[in-house]
């Protein structure tokens, strides 16, 4: 790799290696997030509501939602691993992600069917599906289905429908192991201690804020469908089956306009929010012996600014928004309990999309950027140590040369991506086991028969979710702003040694000038990472 000693911003498309034009997503990449996204919209708003109208109870549905965290824990971090050591052509990702997008047609298809279906095949048999046994047995098999559904999803990883993957096979062989459960579990906790610092606060965030994004998630249909048939059920509590099937099913569609809502609202939030963001990351390298002045430091020069540029709130950073995205749930979901009314339920539930679209973007950012960093700086201390072996001859130094090879290979497997993004989604979905053993207990504890009204178990679910949340908010403070690297820290990486503080120091006096040096290759995976 050149030593990177310039006056001027280097734009990432001159770094060496690079394609000048990389492509962006494109239609396509749009029609793949659609397409998942669809398939997690079904699950989250009709999920809770079909198997209550199975004969589940709150208690027990809470228990079977697990599915998504006991599958997120185990297999898409597995499969992180998996994906790490292919080398098809296609590349490290694509197969798995075509895998579990096949699977998750067949699911979502077999589902929302399982009760005729069950009902034909246990008329098979001379089996009554309406009797006791009957009911449990077609219940069985739905909770099954959301296992293997989420199983599917998980398998699917999002990122990597965003991101550029080059040819695989280019890497080499992997190294030779077992893929087994002990060697797994061995390369992830050897992951976990030695995280790199960004992360390893990001996951602390995110394993607080999912116990209490977890029930709105799975419960807002719910949520708003038991506050619909209140007054209903006031005026007339000796309905019949068939009447109580018919206003529950009137109060699964109001519940699906409120995540509708919501939907919109963290829809807008990715579109408005990011112009006002102060940005703490760039998408240019700079080197940090660049000129202290520019033509707008130069006296009785005014540079001109853009329209984003003037929309821009000093200090507004990625953090803070984060931060304070956090606190606005917690507020809205400690007021869950005292609504009464659907309109507010709307209202609460429109600001959690707020939250939701900080987090679909604020973590993602901030670790695929430190992942590009720590990645350029293991490769080059690679070629440095290349080019100190084809000097080096005493056997001494060979044997020094050999353990500096060892450390930096297990620094680049901890870095590897598929398996500190697999970390990642165990800090989001371990958290939801918590989430699940609470609200089964809320929900034991408060929950009233189907069709009895004063049922507001869910409310006081939120409410305990929002207090989890509102921990993440101040865990937030411990996560670094700007997290950039000065040009000339990579050029005495290859050197050998460390970057001065004063380089550091004056990479961050002139934003003008020396706008906030990343190595990272984009700042969201909207732009597609290079792996």
């Amino acid at each position: 790799m050149a030593t990177l000693n310039t006056a001027s911003v280097l734009p990432s498309s001159r770094l060496p290696g690079r394609k000048e034009n990389p492509p962006s997503m494109g239609s396509h990449g749009v029609i793949r997030i659609g397409g998942l996204q669809m398939a997690w919209a079904c699950e989250l708003s009709n999920g809770s509501p079909y198997l209550l109208s199975l004969g589940l109870s709150k208690s027990h549905l809470s228990l079977a939602w697990v599915a998504g965290p006991l599958t997120g824990t185990f297999v898409q971090p597995f499969v992180g691993i998996m994906s790490d050591k292919s080398r098809i052509s296609w590349g490290k990702r694509k197969p798995f992600v075509l895998g579990g997008a096949a699977a998750t047609i067949v699911f979502l298809l077999f589902l929302p069917w399982s009760k005729e279906i069950m009902a034909g095949m246990l008329g098979l048999f001379g089996v009554d599906p309406t009797t006791g046994g009957g009911k449990l047995t077609t219940i069985i098999v739905a909770v099954i289905s959301i296992y293997f559904l989420d199983v599917a999803l998980n398998t699917v990883l999002l990122s990597t429908l965003l991101i550029r993957e080059r040819d695989p096979r280019l890497d080499g062989p992997p190294a030779e192991s077992r893929p087994g459960l002990v060697a797994f579990f061995k390369k992830i906790f050897s992951a976990m201690r030695h995280l790199p610092p960004q992360t390893r606060n990001v996951c602390i965030v995110q394993f607080c804020a999912w116990v209490g994004l977890f029930p709105p998630l799975f419960y807002t249909t719910t949520f708003i469908g038991d506050l619909y048939v209140q007054p209903y059920l006031e005026q007339n509590p000796h309905m019949t089956p068939e009447e109580l099937d018919e206003l529950y099913e009137r109060a699964t569609r109001v519940g699906t306009l409120a995540m509708l809502i919501y939907s919109f609202t963290s829809l807008a939030t990715n579109l408005i929010l990011p112009s006002f963001i102060d940005p703490t990351y760039d998408n240019t390298l700079v080197a940090s012996n660049a000129p202290d002045e520019t033509p707008g430091d130069i006296p009785g020069h005014r540079s001109k600014k853009t329209l984003l540029e003037w929309l821009i709130i000093p200090g507004f950073t990625l953090k803070r928004a984060w931060m304070l995205s956090h606190i606005l749930f917690a507020a809205s979901m400690f007021s869950a309990p005292f609504i009464r009314t659907v309109r507010g339920a709307n209202i609460i539930i429109g600001l959690f999309g707020i939250t939701w679209a900080m987090t679909l973007w604020a973590p993602w950012a901030i670790i695929s950027a430190e992942i590009s960093h720590r990645d350029l700086l293991i490769r080059a201390q690679k070629q440095r140590l290349a080019s100190i072996i084809r000097d080096e001859q005493s056997e001494a130094a060979l044997e020094a040369l050999d353990e500096e090879e060892r450390r930096l290979q297990a620094e680049a497997e901890s870095n590897e991506t598929g398996v500190i993004m697999g970390i990642h989604n165990m800090a989001i979905a371990a958290p939801q086991f918590i989430a699940t053993i609470v609200c089964s207990i809320v929900f034991g504890v408060s929950e009233k028969p189907r069709g009895v009204p004063g049922d507001h178990s869910i409310a006081v679910a939120f409410a305990v979710g929002g207090f989890f949340v509102l921990i993440a908010a101040f865990m937030v403070l411990r996560i670094k702003d700007d997290d950039s690297m000065p040009a000339d820290a990579v050029a005495t990486a290859e050197r050998g040694g460390t970057a001065t503080a004063h380089s550091r120091k004056e990479t961050g006096q002139t934003r003008t000038s020396m706008r906030r040096a990343t190595l990272a290759r984009n700042t969201s995976f909207a732009s597609g990472l290079e792996y």
